[in-house]
This record gives C-alpha cells, sequence and structure tokens, in this order.
C-alpha cells in the first residue's frame, strides 16, 4: 500500500538513516552489520526510504526553498558574464543614459539525490542550466548516476543541491 501518513514517512527515513550511518561504524562486529542490513532490509529498504522522501518532499518542498534561496540571490536570472574590456561587448555604466543589461550566461546547477522532479521543473522557469543525479531515479528527467564517480571540476557549477544526501553516503571517508 502506498505510504500517506508523513509521521510514517518521517519515521521510515529518521530509521533509515540512523541505520546506513551505524552501519559505517568501525566498531560493529560482522554479526552487528549484518542484523542491522537485515532491518535495513525488513523495514523496505532504500525503495522505502525514496518512498517516504517523496512524501516527505511533497508536503515540505525542499526544491522550492532551494528555488527561494537561489532567486533571492538573482541566480535563477543567470550568472554575470566576465567580458574582455577587448572583446568590444558594451557592457554599460558609461553615459548619462540608461546602460544596457550586462551579459548573463545561464546559471549551472546539479542536483544530488533528485527524489522528484520538483527542481527541474523549476529550473526550466529560469535562465539555469540544471542536471539532476541520483543513485535510483524515479523521475525521466533524473539521470542515475553516482555524484562520487563522476569526477566533476571544482567550479564546474554555480551551485549545488543535495538535500539529505550526505546522510544516505556509507563511510565519513566518503561524506569527506
Amino acid at each position: 500500500p502506498p505510504l500517506r501518513s508523513r509521521s510514517a514517512a518521517r519515521r521510515i527515513t529518521t530509521k533509515f538513516h540512523a541505520l546506513t550511518h551505524s552501519l559505517s561504524s568501525p566498531s560493529l562486529t560482522e554479526a552487528d552489520r549484518e542484523a542491522k542490513a537485515r532491518e535495513v532490509e525488513e523495514m523496505g529498504g532504500r525503495r522505502a526510504y525514496q518512498e517516504a522522501s517523496k512524501l516527505n518532499t511533497s508536503i515540505f518542498s525542499t526544491s522550492k526553498w532551494a528555488w527561494g534561496k537561489l532567486s533571492c540571490s538573482g541566480s535563477t536570472a543567470g550568472v554575470p558574464c566576465l567580458v574582455p574590456a577587448s572583446s568590444g561587448v558594451d557592457v554599460g555604466g558609461g553615459g548619462s543614459g540608461s546602460s544596457p543589461p550586462k551579459p548573463r550566461r545561464p546559471m549551472k546547477l546539479l542536483e544530488i539525490g533528485a527524489i522528484n522532479s520538483d527542481l527541474h521543473s523549476l529550473c526550466l522557469r529560469g535562465n539555469v542550466s540544471s542536471s539532476h543525479i541520483d543513485l535510483r531515479p524515479s523521475e525521466p528527467c533524473v539521470d542515475a548516476r553516482d555524484f562520487l564517480d563522476q569526477g566533476y571540476e571544482p567550479g564546474s557549477m554555480d551551485a549545488v543541491v543535495c538535500s539529505m544526501v550526505l546522510n544516505c553516503v556509507p563511510t565519513p571517508g566518503m561524506r569527506a
């Protein structure tokens, strides 16, 4: 049956985070590790966690919150371009009339752990070039990729959104 209760969804996500976090403990015996892994599977595993997360984000949209923060900074209208003076492009600022708008390029946004398509839909409204990834995507606009295996270059994105992602990274070394 589909999950409909936010309190049940919160119990599932809280328990999943606690169990997956405890699995990374170096002091855990192999028997305890197997017992905790069984407990994760008995509660429905990552599938149940994702279903609970979808319900939680349908009630409190982290995507809308992130979009609001990006909009307040002006980023959703694009990022100012650095135009060399030798380019001949008029970037305004001279004369007494109104100056033309400064050139802007699309903001490059990466969403890691895209549980739904909400942020993708919001990005379509702005001057945003976005990528949305998840280990087990449930939406066609989300690519199945592991961020830790992608090798993104520093500075290649203007903004990264990763709500509740670090809680699911299994070891402290991988979270660093």
